[in-house]
C-alpha cells in the first residue's frame, strides 16, 4: 500500500485517436492497482481484477491427511495452481504440509481418523469475497493394527516327545551300539500368523530325526521387547526322505556322549512368519503361499523390534521383512505401496520402520502382505536349498542358520 511499481507498457494504436495499453502485473492472486502518468500527471486509476484458470481437484483421505491433486486443460498451469492454492476445512483455512507442484499435489495433516471433513480451496486472497471451488465431503480412514502384534496370543505349535537326536553309537569301542539321543519338542507360535513349519517340520518324513525335522518358526518366553513373547524365526536344514544315519563306532578314548555322523540333508528353508495361511504336501513337495489379510486402510510405515544373529557360515546374511499394499484398479489387483528392508546383524532388540509411499491417488487398500524372514535368500524350496546357509552341530544333530527375533509390530498412520 502507498508504493507504486512503474511498468514497461507498450502501445498500439487502434485508430481514431484510441490506444491500447499493455504492460505485466506482478503474479499473484490478489486484485491488483494500476494507475495511468501522462506528462507526470495521473490520468487515470483502476483495479485489474484476478480470473481464476479452469482447474479440477481430485481428493483422497487416508486416516490422517487428505491429498488434492490438481488437474487443469493447461499443463504448464499445474503447478502454479498447485503452488498458489489455499485449503479450507469446515470453513476454516488449513496449513499445507507439503505441495509436489510438479505432479500437482497438495497434501494436509493433522487430521483425526475416521472422520467427515468439508474440503474447499480458492487461488484468491486479499478480497472480502474470495471464490471457492465447490465443497467436497470426505471422510478419513481408520488406522486398524495387525492382529496379534505383539504375539502375546499363542497356539500349539511343534511337538514330539522323545524325537530320535542323531544317529545310534557305542558306549565304548565295542561294537555295541546300544545309544540314542532323544529330543521332546514342545513349541508354541502366534495366532493369526502363519509360518513354515509344516515344511520343516514335517512328521510325514519318512525318518524322524531332528537332522531332517526342524521347528522354524516359535515364540520365545522372556526374550521380548515388550510384554512375554517373541518369534523367533531360524534357517533350517530338512529332509522328508533323510538317509538312513549308520551307527558310530568309537575308535578310542576320550569316547563321544554322542555320534558325530552329519548325514546328507537335501534341502535348506529360512523361516518365515506372514499374514495369510500356508500348506506343504509331504508327497509331492510343493508348498503353497496364500499372502494377504483383508485391510481397509493405508499406512505409511510398518516398524517394530527385531535381533538377528546371522549364520556362521554366511556372517553378512540379513533378516528380511517384505510389505505390499494391495488395492483395486480398474478391476485388477494391483500393488499400490510397497516396502523391503534387510535387518542386518543386532545383538539386541532394535527398532526398524519400513517406509510406504503411494503413487496412485485414490485407489483404496483391500488387502495387505506382510512377510519376515530368518534369510535375505527367500524363493522357492530350490532356490532357498541352494542359497540358505546352515551349519552342522552333531551334539545337538540339528542344521541350522541364521535366526531373527521380532516383536511389537505397528502399523503407521
Amino acid at each position: 500500500p502507498g508504493h507504486w511499481e512503474k511498468a514497461d507498457v507498450t502501445i498500439t494504436d487502434d485508430g481514431d485517436s484510441f490506444f491500447t495499453l499493455g504492460f505485466a502485473v506482478p503474479e499473484g492472486s490478489s486484485p491488483v492497482n494500476a494507475r495511468v502518468l501522462y506528462c507526470n500527471e495521473v490520468r487515470s486509476t483502476f483495479t485489474i481484477e484476478r480470473v481464476l484458470p479452469e482447474f479440477n481437484l481430485r481428493l483422497d483421505g487416508f486416516a490422517k491427511t487428505i491429498n488434492l491433486e490438481v488437474s487443469t486443460p493447461d499443463p504448464a498451469l499445474t503447478s502454479r495452481i498447485t503452488e498458489r492454492l489455499s485449503v479450507y476445512i469446515n470453513g476454516e483455512p488449513y496449513p499445507v504440509y507439503r505441495r509436489f507442484s510438479s505432479e500437482g499435489v497438495i497434501t494436509v495433516i493433522g487430521l483425526s481418523p475416521l472422520t467427515a471433513y468439508n474440503v474447499k480451496t480458492t487461488l484468491m486472497d486479499g478480497v472480502e469475497a474470495p471464490e471457492f471451488t465447490p465443497t467436497v465431503r470426505i471422510v478419513t480412514e481408520g488406522t486398524p493394527q495387525l492382529p496379534n502384534n505383539d504375539f502375546e496370543e499363542r497356539k500349539d505349535g511343534p511337538h514330539f516327545k522323545n524325537m530320535p537326536s542323531g544317529g545310534v553309537y557305542a558306549q565304548t569301542s565295542v561294537d555295541i551300539f546300544n545309544w540314542q539321543h532323544h529330543t521332546t519338542y514342545k513349541c508354541e507360535v502366534p495366532k493369526e500368523w502363519a509360518n513354515t513349519n509344516a515344511k520343516t517340520f514335517n512328521l510325514s518324513a519318512s525318518n524322524i530325526n531332528t537332522w531332517y525335522v526342524q521347528p522354524s518358526v516359535r515364540l520365545i518366553r522372556d526374550d521380548a521387547a515388550s510384554g512375554s513373547f517373541s518369534v523367533l524365526l531360524t534357517s533350517v536344514a530338512y529332509d522328508p526322505a533323510g538317509e538312513d544315519i549308520p551307527p558310530y563306532a568309537q575308535t578310542g578314548e576320550p569316547y563321544l556322549d554322542y555320534s558325530p555322523v552329519v548325514p546328507h540333508i537335501s534341502h535348506r528353508a529360512a523361516g518365515k512368519l506372514f499374514l495369510g495361511e500356508y500348506s506343504f504336501n509331504a508327497a509331492t513337495g510343493e508348498e503353497t503361499y496364500r499372502e494377504g489379510v483383508a485391510w481397509n486402510s493405508r499406512p505409511y510405515s510398518v516398524s517394530g523390534t527385531y535381533k538377528y544373529l546371522p549364520s556362521a557360515a554366511e556372517r553378512d546374511d540379513d533378516g528380511l521383512v517384505v510389505v505390499e499394499v494391495i488395492g483395486k484398479s480398474e478391476g485388477q489387483e494391483v500393488v499400490i505401496a510397497s516396502g523391503k528392508m534387510l535387518l542386518p546383524y543386532a545383538g539386541s532388540f532394535t527398532a526398524f520402520n519400513v517406509p510406504l509411499s503411494y503413487s496412485l491417488l485414490g485407489v483404496k487398500a483391500t488387502r495387505l502382505k506382510l512377510m519376515f524372514a530368518s534369510s535375505s535368500h527367500i524363493g522357492t524350496i530350490e532356490e532357498e536349498s541352494a542359497n540358505v546357509t546352515t551349519v552342522a552341530d552333531p551334539q545337538t544333530a540339528t542344521s541350522t542358520g541364521g535366526r531373527l527375533w521380532i516383536d511389537n509390530i505397528q502399523m503407521t498412520y
